[in-house]
C-alpha cells in the first residue's frame, strides 16, 4: 500500500512538473494594459532578434514585438502586424490611425515580406520603468483598430528567440554575468 501511495504521489508530481514546463503559464489571458510589461520583458530578457508574440485569444489577430539594435542600456523595439489573410487590406487604415496619434515618423515600412505594418521605436534606457509607455500605446492603437476591445480582449504572450544575460550582468557585474 505504501508503495502505491508513493508511486501515485511521484506520478502526480511528475505530471505537475511536466505541465509547468510545457505550458505557457505566464502568458495566458493578458490584457492590453499588460502590453507595457510585456514589452519591457522583451527589452530586458531577450537578445537582439528576440520577439514576443501577442496572440488575441479567440481571434487570428497577433502583434509581434521585436527587439533589435540593442546594447546594455538601449534598444529598438519594433511592433509588427504579421502578413496574413486577416491583416490584408488594413494597412492604410492602421497607418492613418498611427499617424493621427503621432507615430508617423516611426512607421518603418508600409509592407515587407513578413509583415504588413511595422513601427520602430528607439528606447534610450531599457531600465527606466516608463520606457515602454509609447510602444504600448502604439500597440494598443493597432489592436483597437483591428477590433480588440481594451476592456475585454485577452492575449496570450509567448517569447521566442535568443535570450540575454543583461540582468545578471547589471546585478552581479561583468565577471559573474559574462
Amino acid at each position: 500500500m505504501r508503495v502505491l501511495v508513493i508511486t501515485i504521489a511521484s506520478l502526480s508530481a511528475l505530471w505537475a512538473v511536466t505541465w509547468l514546463l510545457t505550458s505557457d503559464v505566464y502568458g495566458r489571458r493578458q490584457r492590453m494594459s499588460d502590453f507595457p510589461n510585456a514589452i519591457r520583458t522583451v527589452l530586458l530578457l531577450m537578445g537582439d532578434g528576440g520577439r514576443l508574440h501577442a496572440q488575441q485569444v479567440g481571434s487570428p489577430f497577433r502583434l509581434d514585438f521585436v527587439r533589435s539594435e540593442g546594447d546594455q542600456d538601449g534598444a529598438m523595439i519594433s511592433i509588427e502586424v504579421p502578413r496574413a489573410e486577416w491583416s490584408a487590406g488594413r494597412e492604410e487604415e492602421i497607418c492613418r490611425v498611427l499617424e493621427k496619434n503621432g507615430f508617423g515618423q516611426e512607421l518603418s515600412s508600409r509592407s515587407s515580406a513578413n509583415f504588413h505594418i511595422g513601427l520602430s521605436l528607439r528606447i534610450q534606457n531599457i531600465w527606466d520603468e516608463g520606457c515602454t509607455a509609447r510602444p504600448a500605446r502604439a500597440a494598443q492603437l493597432i489592436a483597437s483598430a483591428f477590433g480588440a476591445d481594451p476592456n475585454t480582449a485577452r492575449f496570450r504572450f509567448r517569447l521566442v528567440g535568443p535570450r540575454a544575460r543583461r540582468i545578471s550582468k547589471r546585478v552581479f557585474g561583468e565577471a559573474r554575468g559574462a
